[in-house]
């Protein structure tokens, strides 16, 4: 299990970490990835968002951070290749992860 910081999560997936849910819906949009289709869901039209798109995209950017970890981990992607705003992401100290993201271990049950 992993615990990733809001702010990260946002900055991570919009390139700004205290982006609405209006951007964090727009970057959904933008992706060009597979992704599920929100089209037949209420659209996201103010900050504060709505459910269930809201929830859903924020599920997804979940996600996209877990697996571009996985990936970074597993040697498929590497840090260098990313993106300036991700890489800032994977090397902030928290208080979660004091070393950083890449070095804290994962929470086991």
């Amino acid at each position: 299990m992993r615990f990733y910081a809001v702010n990260q999560i946002k900055k991570f997936f919009t390139e700004y970490g205290l982006s609405d849910k209006i951007s964090m819906y727009n970057a959904y949009n933008d992706m060009t990835t597979q992704k599920p289709d929100l089209s037949c869901l209420p659209e996201v039209d103010n900050g504060k968002g709505v459910s269930p798109t809201s929830d859903i995209v924020d599920a997804f950017a979940i996600c996209e951070y877990l697996r571009t970890e996985l990936a970074l981990r597993s040697g498929i992607i590497y840090l260098k290749d990313l993106s300036k705003h991700k890489i800032e992401c994977f090397n902030a100290c928290t208080k979660e992860h004091p070393q950083g993201l890449l070095v804290a271990p994962f929470i086991e049950l």
